[in-house]
């Protein structure tokens, strides 16, 4: 056999073994593509459940200060001048008045202290690629301190 015959006899062998490889590679870019899209979207309901916890611990803590929910004068600080009812009720006034997008929240009080856990599950794109296809659970924990006034 000639050599431009053997040539000829091996490309027609090779013909359409890169169309697998460019199939390979295409899959990868897209699975990096959906990748990349869940993690970020993860991140940013993270995110925003975070300043959205704060943005409520803040308000109680506020509020709770401007209701008067202190006894008159300097408080000592082993004493607990902030009522749980008090705290509680300014955290409904906030829910009430804002969007929570399905977000738990669980509220605790000790002393001037006020913490707030905040759960929400997002549910993410393309979560089903990745095995979750329910949602992420999310938490976030924020506290602020009441400042009494005198």
């Amino acid at each position: 056999m000639k050599p431009a015959m053997r040539r000829a006899a091996s490309a027609r062998r090779d013909a359409g073994s890169t169309l697998p490889l460019i199939l390979l590679c295409v899959a990868i870019a897209l699975l990096l593509i959906a990748g990349a899209t869940t993690a970020s979207s993860a991140f940013l309901a993270q995110r925003d459940l975070q300043a959205w916890c704060d943005s409520a611990a803040l308000a109680v803590a506020g509020g709770a200060a401007d209701a008067g929910a202190y006894t008159t004068g300097p408080v000592p600080s082993d004493q607990a001048p902030l009522h749980y009812d008090d705290a509680a009720a300014e955290l409904q006034v906030y829910l009430a008045g804002i969007q929570n997008e399905g977000v738990f929240v669980e509220l605790g009080v000790q002393n001037d202290q006020i913490t707030l856990v905040c759960t929400r599950t997002v549910v993410l794109p393309f979560g089903r690629l990745f095995g979750i296809p329910d949602g992420l659970e999310r938490v976030a924990v924020s506290s602020s301190r009441v400042r009494w006034r005198a």
